[in-house]
């Protein structure tokens, strides 16, 4: 049941190679880097974010950048993503990453931190929460925020 879950969360993002995709429902948006400018699921976004699909359509390693436990939309988004508190998704991360089954995720306190990360290094994709700049960043479409 939970490889099934698992399963289920993770999912691929993908922003176009020239630059940053975004996505947003209401408070959430997706950003990457060189992922791809398709629209995905939420299924797809879930399969990437919990570990499940760790290199992109030209075999290139995906780097999953995440919230710290302070960062204010932190719980939301392990909500959205694991259906957990946040507490449970980071020992899920610590488990498959102790298991050799996912490389660690990289942490932010702030969505300028994450954008900048995401900006500098392709394969990168994350999750901010309540993001209201001004930075131009492009847009991919998830599908649905709705839970599947």
């Amino acid at each position: 049941m939970l490889s099934r879950r698992i399963v289920l969360f993770i999912a691929i993002l993908f922003v176009s190679i020239s630059g940053i995709s975004q996505t947003s429902s209401e408070k959430f948006t997706v950003i990457g880097n060189s992922i791809t400018t398709n629209p995905m699921s939420l299924s797809e976004l879930k399969d990437i974010f919990l570990g499940e699909k760790q290199v992109d359509s030209n075999n290139n390693t995906i780097v999953v950048v995440l919230p710290t436990t302070d960062f204010q939309g932190a719980e939301e988004v392990a909500r959205l993503i694991a259906g957990s508190s946040l507490n449970s998704f980071r020992r899920y991360w610590l488990s498959i990453v102790f298991q050799g089954r996912a490389n660690p995720p990289v942490y932010f306190n702030s969505n300028q931190r994450m954008i900048d990360f995401v900006q500098e290094n392709p394969g990168s994709i994350a999750i901010l929460y309540d993001y209201t700049g001004s930075e131009k960043i492009t847009t991919i479409q998830i599908n649905s925020f709705e839970k599947e």
